[in-house]
């Protein structure tokens, strides 16, 4: 379960302005919700609370108390967080280490320290349920985006992480590989994945999600269950 309870955030390169207030938001174990919003209401900066990178790698006062399957993040090492969610970011790029698929696939197994032979067998593991083999061999600057977002995420599916949290997966992606990224989110659902994702692209998750969380301005304004979701018409959509 995560929980953030009555948490308020200011960027410390902008100290007048709070990019969440008064945020209380609780996920259960497996279950899929989808943070959306116009840019800048504060969706990304909700999916920093919960990996570790607020506060340390984005300078932030924070009030109010996070906890992460029962952990405080407050009062835990980035290093314990990363241990419990994997992120994917909207340019996959920006979380890559090597250049070639295969090392950068087993790069977060290695700084773990998981020995060898769990290494190699969680890699035949997710190349064969995402089925990206021929991906292997490749070198990353061969790729498209749309393959780049294949190994970030096959690369989150390596470390087995219970939860997995999308920050605008598909924003620099075409239809195909929209299509292709959503068949890959469906395998972490079936599997039982806690997924949190902010997107703006909404129309691809919306029979996957369990829940959908609009905030504007830094609070949440409504957080529609299944029942609610299939009732919205689209123009209400249109304007999220």
């Amino acid at each position: 379960m995560i929980e953030i309870k009555n948490c308020t955030v200011t960027y410390a390169a902008e100290p007048n302005h709070r990019v969440l207030k008064d945020i209380s938001l609780t996920i259960e174990d497996g279950e899929f919700v989808l943070l959306t919003g116009e840019s800048g209401c504060g969706k990304t900066t909700i999916l920093r609370l919960m990996n570790g990178l607020i506060p340390y790698f984005y300078d932030a006062n924070v009030e109010g108390e996070i906890y992460i399957d029962g952990l405080n993040a407050e009062q835990s090492t980035i290093y314990d967080l990363a241990k419990m969610s994997g992120t994917v970011f909207q340019n996959p790029r920006s979380q890559f280490y090597t250049c070639e698929v295969k090392s950068e696939r087993v790069f977060g197994c290695e700084n773990e320290g998981i020995p060898e032979e769990e290494i190699n067998n969680r890699l035949d593991e997710t190349v064969k349920r995402f089925s990206i083999e021929k991906l292997l061999d490749r070198g990353m600057f061969e790729l498209s985006g749309g393959e780049k977002q294949q190994v970030a995420c096959a690369s989150i599916d390596m470390e087995k992480t219970k939860i997995i949290l999308l920050d605008e997966p598909s924003a620099n992606l075409d239809y195909e590989a929209v299509k292709r990224l959503k068949e890959l989110i469906s395998i972490w659902k079936t599997a039982g994945k806690t997924i949190i994702a902010s997107e703006h692209r909404i129309a691809y998750l919306w029979e996957m999600c369990d829940r959908t969380i609009i905030i504007n301005d830094g609070r949440i304004i409504r957080n529609l269950d299944k029942e609610e979701m299939k009732k919205i018409t689209e123009e209400e959509v249109r304007d999220f």
